[in-house]
């Protein structure tokens, strides 16, 4: 989508078509251990990494047993190839909260646009 685009890329149009994209797509990682903490009914877990050849997916989350909610934040940084700029990385920040299995789920699209911006302008 940047790319048809073209030099014009900024933010506003990186916020069009970013968050669907990421919204849509899915993250396969291996099998991992992730120690947690429960205290008065909250779940906490040491920030986790997970990899795949194509991103990384760091993120922080709770979880709320008594009101059965939970919150992440985190950031989806996807590996540019070649395309790789020294000071920008292609990332998406992303927040999850609210009832177990009625969250909302919001992206950030504002780092991957500093990427395509300055890809745009070298």
């Amino acid at each position: 989508k940047a790319d048809a685009i073209g030099r014009d890329i900024d933010a506003a149009k990186t916020a069009g078509f970013a968050p669907q994209i990421a919204g849509r797509g899915s993250f396969a990682a291996g099998d991992m251990d992730i120690a947690f903490t429960v205290a008065n009914g909250t779940v906490r877990a040491p920030p986790i990494k997970l990899d795949n050849p194509g991103a990384t997916l760091s993120t922080d989350v709770t979880a709320d047993l008594n009101t059965s909610t939970v919150a992440a934040k985190g950031t989806l940084t996807y590996r540019p190839g070649d395309e790789a700029l020294v000071g920008s990385e292609p990332a998406v920040n992303f927040s999850l909260a609210g009832p177990l299995g009625a969250t909302a789920l919001q992206f950030d699209s504002g780092p991957l646009a500093q990427f395509l911006t300055q890809r745009a302008l070298e």
